[in-house]
């Protein structure tokens, strides 16, 4: 396998003659791959089909001949100016229906007809000229669907909306039953009167009328039809593209949540997955970048393409100055990248923009495209890359646990919070920081996903249930698998509507052994103790989030913690019940961090799943790769001092071929690459 190494490439927004030294320097440190053309549809298309393909010839030939692969994108995410002319009505629509202006970039409409005939034939035309061009080595859709825009509300959005709806429901009653539009009168006559709501599950689409409260069926439903309306847009093009190239097509996906797209179905036709990782180059956590990469390698099954990484600090297009990127964060990063799975690290970008709403945000070369400190960093670790890439080639990150992330789940706690301290983006991130904190690779997969593939699934606040995700969840446990659901499971059916004709969690009280028979959210000047008997520790701890209140119904179902100190002392809040071959925990409340820690080891050992014998401290991400008898750890120190760690083995260093036993130090922001011997 090739492993591919540089940075994003705008030579549209520079001098022809600062071209040549530019990719010079990029071959000179041992660079591989650019990514170029995203923004570019003005250069390559002036007004309606008048092409200049003259400079992008000229920047293709110059890479080829320097051994730098190409991700070429297509420009659509910025129409020139002409094109919005042409296509009137194609400017997205905000959720309080403000026009979004042209002249930045994802102002469009991905339903618009006519800018979606512009599109498909820009890309078509791209692919037509350089899909088998000897540089190419893959191919980008789009840029960041979604990003910092979020749905369009269009009266193109409304129509395909309202045809979108005739598809998921029989009829108009069903529709109604479904949502339960009888609440305050809401109940439509005619598929005319469906309009798209005014409320949105990210921050920026919420509206500015006070006070206003939709069906919770109807802006669940617009979410799901956001994220297809940009799946189709991309097939569009993909499918524009494909007949002319062999190459891979992705597109550069952003953080697990930080869209409205379900990225399960984004990336189900697309060859590999593009991915944008911005782990912060000052700090000393990894968590969240962490997270982001055990998603996308798990959405393709293929290694990911990191198609924009951190590149450090300094001037910042979004306001508030950013720290610059100290001694050894730009390799840090990279290796990052690599050790979790990544088959490419695009940093973003070569050389600093002198123009434009981006200009002068972080890079590796200064606007005056002299080489200095990160430049010399890219180049020591182009050239680790090199001596490790039989290493990686040979192993993979394999992993016994899966934490599951459903985008539906997501969307339904955002646009109907049940408690402003909780967030499920958040406890799913806890939840993944406390297993790999233990040394563990951890997969972040879909509902859909294969679990028989993994001892242990953790599955945060399933608050949507069907019988058919219950059923794939029960037969997990009964063949043998250990599942942890927490608080807050199966509240309400697929439409976002609540459960009322079973016992919460519903669909799921028999394989819990448990009913849900109140629920009181916590209070953080009053938290609840919670008394903890796993067998292996006893102790008490507190929450103050939220908890589900449980009474037992099972045969074989234990009691793990109760509540303490209240009128609700001795009551239930966190169960194991036996189910077949497997074990069902349900975890009643939110725990702090070290409770949750204590929770988790009993899952783990029930499951039996194997840690690393490395033992590592807070701010050192550990991830093992294995391969035949290959057993490969990586360490990196995102902390700025030493640590001393026991390898609890005989380990050689990679790079320098130094055998290890015992005691071993890492520097501060430093890697470590150690193999396992027998």
């Amino acid at each position: 396998m090739t492993y591919y190494y540089g940075a994003a490439y705008y030579p549209e927004q520079w001098p022809e003659h600062t071209w040549e030294p530019d990719i010079r320097l990029m071959k000179q440190a041992g660079l591989n791959a650019t990514r170029i053309a995203e923004f570019a549809w003005s250069r390559i298309e002036s007004s309606p089909d008048c092409y200049d393909w003259t400079w992008l010839d000229k920047v293709m030939k110059l890479l080829h001949e320097n051994d730098i692969g190409v991700v070429l994108c297509t420009p659509s995410a910025s129409p020139p100016m002409w094109v919005v002319d042409a296509c009137p009505g194609m400017l997205n629509i905000d959720v309080n229906r403000i026009e979004r202006p042209a002249g930045a970039r994802r102002h469009y409409c991905p339903n618009n007809p006519e800018y979606r005939l512009h599109s498909v034939r820009i890309a078509g035309a791209m692919a037509q000229r350089y899909g088998n061009h000897p540089a190419l080595i893959g191919w980008q859709i789009d840029n960041e669907f979604g990003e910092g825009v979020g749905p369009c509300y269009c009266d193109v959005c409304a129509a395909e909306f309202r045809n979108w709806l005739k598809e998921q429901y029989a009829s108009l009653e069903a529709l109604n039953e479904a949502w339960g539009t009888v609440f305050w009168s809401g109940q439509y006559n005619s598929w005319d009167q469906i309009k798209p709501p005014m409320q949105g599950s990210r921050p920026f689409a919420q509206p500015l009328i006070p006070g206003l409260r939709h069906n919770p069926g109807w802006v669940l439903d617009y979410e799901r039809f956001s994220s297809d309306s940009f799946v189709a847009y991309q097939n569009l093009q993909e499918n524009a593209v494909r007949p002319h190239t062999d190459k891979p097509v992705t597109h550069n996906g952003m953080g697990l949540a930080s869209n409205n797209i379900d990225y399960y179905d984004l990336f189900k036709t697309l060859d590999v997955c593009g991915y944008d990782c911005y782990p912060s180059v000052v700090a000393e956590s990894y968590s969240a970048s962490s997270r982001n990469m055990s998603h996308s390698r798990n959405l393709t099954g293929k290694p990911p393409w990191i198609l924009e990484l951190s590149s450090g600090g300094g001037f910042s297009t979004w306001g508030g100055a950013r720290p610059q990127a100290p001694p050894g964060a730009l390799r840090l990063v990279a290796w990052h990248v690599f050790a979790n799975g990544g088959e490419m690290a695009l940093y973003f970008q070569w050389r600093m923009m002198a123009k434009g709403a981006e200009q002068l945000e972080s890079s590796i070369l200064e606007l005056d495209g002299v080489p200095r400190r990160k430049y010399e960093e890219l180049k020591r670790t182009a050239s680790e890359l090199k001596r490790l890439e039989p290493w990686l080639s040979q192993t993979q990150v394999k992993s016994d646990v899966a934490l599951i992330f459903s985008y539906d789940h997501h969307w339904a706690h955002s646009l109907k919070p049940f408690s402003n301290s909780f967030s499920y983006s958040d406890q799913s991130g806890a939840l993944y920081d406390a297993l790999v904190a233990k040394g563990l690779n951890v997969d972040v997969v879909s509902l859909e996903a294969d679990l028989t593939k993994y001892r242990m699934v953790v599955l945060p606040s399933p608050i949507l249930m069907t019988p058919e995700i219950a059923a794939a969840l029960k037969s997990y446990v009964h063949g043998g698998g250990v599942l942890l659901s927490t608080f807050l499971t199966g509240v309400k059916d697929w439409h976002n509507v609540g459960i009322w004709d079973r016992p919460l969690p519903g669909y799921l009280d028999d394989l819990f052994g448990v009913n849900v028979v109140e629920v009181d959210p916590g209070c953080p000047d009053l938290p609840t103790r919670i008394a903890l008997d796993t067998g292996a520790c006893k102790c008490e701890v507190k929450h103050s989030v939220w908890s589900d209140v449980l009474e037992t119904v099972g045969r074989d179902t234990d009691v793990i913690g109760r509540i303490v100190g209240s009128y609700r002392a001795g009551e239930p809040v966190i169960t194991r019940n036996r189910a077949g071959k497997g074990l069902a925990y349900y975890l009643g409340a939110w725990l702090e961090k070290d409770a949750l820690s204590t929770i988790l080891d009993e899952v783990l050992n029930a499951a039996s799943v194997l840690r690393s014998p490395i033992i590592v401290p807070e701010g050192v991400e550990l991830i093992r790769r294995t391969g035949g008898n290959l057993d490969v750890t990586f360490l990196l120190n995102w902390t700025y001092a030493p640590v001393t760690l026991n390898l609890n083995g005989l380990y050689t260093d990679l790079m320098t071929d130094r055998r290890h036993e015992g005691v071993f130090e890492l520097a501060g922001r430093d890697v470590a690459y150690l193999r396992k011997e027998s």
